[in-house]
């Protein structure tokens, strides 16, 4: 065999030398083979993560096709606690099972800032049970909810296809099958993105405490936001958000930094009084279909009301008014409190 150096000479290879270089070559295509065949082995076994597909999960009708657009991905925030462990046993047992077909319901834990033993304790959770998520290199803490919250839409954007994105705490009760059908009757093309909550308009930024937020300088209140235990974006608001994660302004509570990622965006703000998610309950009402700090024993008694008696409250009661969100005056009148006593807004 001959061929050309870099400088024109003309070189030989004998038979010998060519045998070698095929073996060579042989060897060489056998290990990258065997190096990718490792790798498929390796991830198959993987903890499902920020970064990952989970195959099955807590899918309404069993496992799902997920080249099938799900009407409505919900998706709730825990944590690595004891008390997180517990609300997430109480969900199961409580209206995860009452998940209709056409939706799937994901648990959100960071994976971030623990010690090993406890950082191991959180990857045999998400091998037990399908239905949570590691978010990588997110901190479990308050002072993190934020960036949390961009790191499971981002998670949703790149991994499940889906209609609407339901967020909501470990702490709330839902009504699955009225969110979906409600949803299911919205016209798509020619609607513009939902943001459906319950929304406020009126509070001031705090300076000190948990909520304070030193850097809001947008406006001397905070730009109308839907309230943080439980609301639903559309698809696109939550690709918007994934897109453009770089660039977002991460303020102390979450909800207030999602009102203000979307205000210049043409979008729905539904406000619905069915929403109970401020930060403290308004108190018990058959017509809520989210429902705020909510202790895990409630969680269950709420569902298992809802089963038996076709109501979710024992005894509705009411601890404070409700209002309906007037978009037609500035935000910082747009929401009078009905008095306590008044029962014609949820």
């Amino acid at each position: 065999m001959l061929f050309k150096n870099r400088y024109g000479r003309v070189l030989g290879i004998g038979r010998t030398d060519v045998r070698h270089v095929y073996l060579v070559v042989g060897l060489a295509s056998f290990v990258v083979f065997a190096l990718f065949l490792l790798g498929r082995v390796t991830k198959s076994n993987e903890v499902p993560s920020a970064g990952s597909v989970v195959k099955r999960a807590a899918v309404g009708g069993g496992a799902h096709d997920y080249e099938e657009k799900l009407v409505l991905l919900i998706t709730i925030l825990s944590s690595v606690s004891v008390q997180g462990a517990k609300r997430r046993n109480a969900l199961r047992q409580s209206w995860l099972q009452q998940v209709p077909k056409g939706s799937e319901t994901l648990f959100f834990v960071g994976d971030h800032g623990f010690d090993p033993e406890l950082e191991q304790a959180i990857r045999d959770t998400a091998r037990e049970h399908a239905d949570v998520i590691l978010l990588d290199g997110v901190r479990d803490t308050y002072d993190a909810l934020t960036e949390k919250v961009i790191a499971v839409n981002s998670w949703a954007h790149r991994n499940r296809h889906f209609r609407y994105l339901l967020k909501c705490d470990d702490d709330t009760f839902l009504r699955p099958d009225v969110f979906v059908t409600e949803l299911q009757a919205r016209p798509v093309s020619s609607a513009p993105p939902l943001y459906w909550g319950f929304f406020d308009g009126r509070h001031q930024p705090k300076t000190v405490g948990k909520w304070a937020e030193k850097n809001y300088v947008l406006c001397d209140r905070y730009i109308p936001y839907a309230k943080g235990g439980a609301y639903v974006l559309s698809s696109s608001l939550v690709s918007y958000i994934a897109r453009n994660e770089g660039i977002l302004v991460r303020f102390n509570s979450e909800d207030v930094s999602v009102g203000s990622w979307l205000a210049p965006i043409a979008v729905d703000r539904k406000h619905d009084p069915r929403f109970d998610t401020e930060y403290m309950s308004r108190g018990c009402d058959n017509r809520f279909i989210a429902m705020h700090k909510q202790t895990p024993e409630m969680l269950v008694q709420l569902s298992t009301n809802l089963l038996k008696r076709g109501k979710q409250c024992e005894l509705e009661m009411r601890r404070r008014g409700s209002y309906v969100y007037n978009w037609s005056v500035p935000p910082s009148l747009c929401c009078k409190r009905n008095q306590q006593s008044d029962s014609s807004v949820p």
